[in-house]
């Protein structure tokens, strides 16, 4: 049962890691994908990129975790309660980590990125 229970969760989070990685393109309206062919783009290019590499890295961890849990799996049965637990909270506090190192290093960047604009204006 651990096994079924364990895959389902690395599926899920394979796919929410793909969904996740994806939403920086998909929020993307049409008048944003015109603005980075124009002049406007100089003034914002480096806050949206940086806001893109946030979601892929963030999604990558979500994916690569799961991915690792599907292989896992393959070699490995969880038998015990405590060998479930141990692996259900490593497949949810790893990408977590990474998502908050993440968030500390976006939030970091775009200060510094702001920062150099205004000094540039």
């Amino acid at each position: 049962m651990y096994i079924k229970l364990l895959s389902v969760i690395a599926i899920i989070e394979i796919a929410g890691g793909t969904i996740f990685s994806v939403l920086g393109i998909i929020k993307m309206s049409f008048k944003d994908v015109v603005a980075t062919q124009t002049c406007i783009a100089f003034d914002t290019v480096d806050e949206s990129n940086l806001l893109q590499r946030y979601y892929a890295r963030c999604g990558i961890a979500y994916i690569l975790v799961g991915s690792l849990l599907q292989i896992l799996l393959i070699f490995y049965v969880p038998v015990l309660l405590y060998e479930f637990l141990i692996i259900l909270f490593l497949t949810f506090s790893i990408p977590t980590i990474i998502y908050l190192e993440e968030r500390n290093r976006y939030k970091m960047e775009l200060v510094k990125i702001r920062k150099h604009k205004e000094i540039m204006n």
